[in-house]
Parts: structure tokens; C-alpha cells; sequence
């Protein structure tokens, strides 16, 4: 084992692999992706739903 796999994995999230300005600015994009597909999948979950006859 090295020493930095002997470290506290609680310690290991508090630090953002994000930390710079440029990987915060790319964090926010994928976020906003990952919102409007989350978005499109209930629309058409729900859709469906209704087609179904649920």
C-alpha cells in the first residue's frame, strides 16, 4: 500500500475533481446535459404511461 491509499476515504470526497475554473465551467455543461435528459426520459416515461393505460 502507499501512503495516499492510506488516507481516509472520507477526506478523498471532500476534495472536487473539479477544482479548477475551466472543470467547474465543463461540471456545470454535463450537469445541464444530464438535466435536460432527465427532462426528455420523463416526458417520455410518462407518455408512455398514459399510452399504456397506467
Amino acid at each position: 500500500m502507499t501512503p495516499a491509499s492510506n488516507a481516509h476515504p472520507a477526506r478523498n470526497l471532500r476534495q472536487s475533481p473539479y477544482s479548477t475554473p475551466n472543470h467547474s465551467r465543463a461540471a456545470e455543461a454535463d450537469v445541464e446535459k444530464l438535466h435536460a435528459k432527465i427532462g426528455q426520459l420523463v416526458v417520455e416515461r410518462d407518455f408512455l404511461a398514459k399510452a399504456s393505460g397506467r
